[in-house]
């Protein structure tokens, strides 16, 4: 994701508050956000709510939820409840908004390696050789991760520079 997209993204994030129990989301409903968290405890369970309820693991600040679902599926599903623990300071960013970001970035470079291709073609057509092979496949995929967690920690820092309490999370 591109600085400039990154900084989009990070304007669209939102600030929740999640109180102890209450459920981010629900194992095998739609993905529609990747929560990052700043602030807080929150577990990953598999078949919440249920007699067979098992606590797999426990997030906390630094950690998100959702960037791998959205990572490996083109219609994401969340693979696992998350419930708080704690008090939970978290900073969700919508998978649609994060779509359109990388869509728009990867036509960006593919225009500007096909631009940079071309200019080399002219290039070296002026000076008698033949044209360079289109490069245009093997373009570098940014790491996602890593973008997003750059993204949490911004947003984590322009909601400390506000002094603005989260917006409390819905129900």
């Amino acid at each position: 994701v591109s600085n400039a997209s990154l900084a989009a993204l990070v304007s669209t994030m939102t600030p929740h508050v999640f109180v102890p129990g209450q459920l981010l989301c629900t194992e095998g409903q739609p993905l529609r956000s990747i929560y990052f968290i700043n602030r807080g405890k929150v577990q990953l369970l598999q078949h919440a709510g249920s007699d067979t309820e098992l606590v797999l693991r426990v997030l906390s600040e630094n950690d998100n939820l959702g960037l791998d679902d959205f990572s490996e599926s083109s219609e994401p599903f969340v693979a696992l409840s998350a419930r708080s623990l704690t008090y939970s300071d978290v900073m969700s960013l919508s998978v649609e908004e994060l779509g359109a970001a990388m869509d728009h970035d990867a036509q960006e470079r593919v225009r500007r390696e096909e631009e940079r291709v071309q200019r080399e073609k002219e290039k070296h057509k002026a000076g008698g050789k033949e044209s360079v092979k289109d490069g245009a496949n093997g373009l570098a995929k940014p790491d996602l991760t890593a973008c997003l967690r750059k993204a949490g920690n911004i947003a984590r820092l322009r909601s400390r520079m506000t002094g603005a309490p989260p917006a409390k999370s819905p129900s």
